[in-house]
């Protein structure tokens, strides 16, 4: 192959990468991670459920700590849904919760034995009514949830 039509190929080639780059051909999505607080107090454990612009949902789960970690959201305003942890989270089935196999006690009386434990309303559970809004931009994003 003669260098002229070597030069051609390289040059076509760079030229269709960067008009593909330029188009917005690369990937859109965005991740987030941060942590969750309802009335100051950490969320220790639940969900949170991201619907991005296209619509479409993506659990994730509250971790111990009170930190989340969610990827594959479309970039864009994101309806989010909080959901707090129920008395059998953390390892615990509610057969060793309540022991031989009856329910787990409530939330409520969960709550009143730790005073760390958040009681989460359900009307917050879907991002369709919850209220709670957040802005993702392609890539990384670091996002703290605080509802008050």
């Amino acid at each position: 192959m003669p260098k002229s039509q070597m030069f051609q190929a390289a040059f076509g080639i760079g030229f269709l990468v960067g008009l593909l780059t330029l188009c917005g051909c690369s990937s859109d999505k965005a991740s987030a991670s941060g942590e969750v607080r309802y009335k100051g107090k950490l969320v220790k454990g639940g969900s949170l459920v991201f619907s991005g612009p296209d619509g479409v949902a993506i659990v994730t789960n509250i971790d111990p700590e009170g930190t989340y970690s969610v990827s594959g959201v479309k970039p864009g305003k994101v309806k989010v849904g909080l959901n707090g942890a129920s008395p059998s989270e953390g390892g615990r089935s509610g057969r060793e919760a309540g022991g031989r196999g009856s329910p787990p006690p409530p939330a409520s009386s969960a709550a009143k034995n730790d005073p760390d434990a958040v009681v989460i309303p359900k009307e917050l559970g879907s991002p369709e009514s919850s209220g709670i809004t957040i802005e993702l931009k392609p890539g990384s994003n670091s996002v703290n949830i605080t509802v008050d």
